[in-house]
């Protein structure tokens, strides 16, 4: 007996189906084959599915019906079945078992695919057909190919264009920079040569005034000492803005001795700031070209680290590794949530960084910033010094 649940299933397949056991005994068929075999609700299914095929193609439906039990799979093999009508009705069937009790001998299932052509057409008209097939396939495949062509080709001249303008606004980015370095020498020397050595000539001989008349003045008249000592102040605060601009040591000793005095300098302003430079590489090997962009990095990371770090301990080590010029800044400070700093609403936070990475990335480098609240920050800057790398001169 065949279970409620099986009935069900078997009746609302679309396929026409039949249930048999392994001699070929009807169990049951759904409505679709009946459908198929023309038989009316009321009419009773054949006691023997065998009876439902022509003559001539049982025998190859037993032989079938033995392979299937054997275990092997017979699928989409070609039939036919006689309605009641008398009409042949070519069909694809499908065999497989079924266990409904594993105590019990399985049953047969019968699948069958109808509205296929049992005498498949010439081998020569299949040919004709699956060559038409072929070359509506090649004029598909060829249009797609020309447009791609197309498509690639287009794309190539966008990816030109895009480098040129890129080349183009490196080399306006570069032309900026020259200018601003070259504005800052020049306020950097006038304030240095001209307006310092104002100062010191006033200083002197307001000095030399004093020394010769200067038992000779009250006590109460103008405070001579005073103005000395402004002078002197004002002095010292044009050299400091002269340095900040272009230290003139960069010009006239190197880099190194540059860095190394901005190091001694900043740890001086600093109380309780320990700075440990390590330049591990020759003021030859350093192009001129790069001693301006090395320099306003490491002025940069350097400040940022003592003025909104809070570091106690800073490393700064200058090398060469694989061709390129490696600057690293790496201090023990507070750090700081990068995304927040860089965010676009937050015009001026990330001002300092921007510049160090615009700088580094017109010369063709690598810039790059590790940082995390509490755990302080680290800056690498990657300098290309072949003789292909671009460069801004000062």
């Amino acid at each position: 007996m065949l279970s409620d649940t099986i009935i069900a299933f078997c009746n609302a397949l679309r396929d026409p189906l039949a249930l048999t056991d392994t001699l070929g005994r009807v169990a049951m068929i759904n409505p679709a084959f009946r459908d198929l075999l023309v038989l009316g609700p009321e009419e009773n299914e054949p006691r023997q599915l065998f009876q439902l095929m022509p003559a001539h193609r049982r025998r190859d439906q037993e032989t079938q019906l033995q392979a299937c039990l054997r275990g092997e799979h017979i699928v989409s093999a070609t039939s036919e079945l006689e309605t009641r009508d008398g009409r042949r009705v070519p069909v694809r069937l499908t065999l497989s078992l079924f266990h409904q009790n594993p105590d019990a001998d399985p049953l047969v299932v019968w699948s069958f695919k109808h509205n296929m052509d049992v005498n498949p057409p010439p081998l020569d008209h299949l040919n004709l057909i699956l060559e038409d097939e072929i070359h509506s396939k090649e004029k598909i495949l060829d249009h797609t190919v020309s447009a791609l062509e197309v498509e690639i080709s287009e794309r190539r001249e966008v990816e030109k264009e895009l480098h040129m303008s890129r080349r183009q606004l490196r080399m306006l980015s570069q032309k900026t920079l020259e200018l601003l370095e070259s504005d800052r020498q020049m306020i950097a020397k006038e304030l240095h040569d001209s307006i310092g050595a104002s100062l010191a000539a006033i200083k002197f001989s307001l000095e030399g005034w004093l020394e010769m008349y200067g038992e000779q003045l009250p006590s109460n008249e103008i405070p001579f000492d005073r103005i000395i000592t402004h002078i002197m102040e004002t002095i010292k605060e044009t050299k400091r803005i002269s340095a900040n601009l272009r230290p003139t040591t960069l010009d006239d000793l190197g880099l190194i001795a540059t860095a190394q005095w901005f190091c001694r300098n900043l740890a001086g302003l600093y109380q309780g700031i320990h700075i440990t430079p390590r330049f591990d590489v020759s003021e030859a090997d350093i192009p001129e070209t790069m001693k301006i962009v090395v320099y306003r990095v490491l002025q940069e990371a350097l400040s940022n680290a003592a003025k909104h770090g809070q570091a106690r301990n800073i490393n700064v080590s200058l090398m060469l590794v694989d061709g390129c010029l490696e600057l690293t800044v790496d201090d023990d400070g507070c750090g700081f949530d990068r995304e927040y700093v860089m965010k676009d609403e937050d015009n001026l936070s990330g001002f300092g960084i921007n510049s160090m990475r615009e700088r580094v990335e017109i010369c063709d480098g690598r810039f790059d910033l590790r940082t995390r609240i509490g755990e302080g920050t680290r800056i690498r800057a990657s300098l290309p010094v072949g003789s292909g790398s671009a460069a801004y001169r000062p």
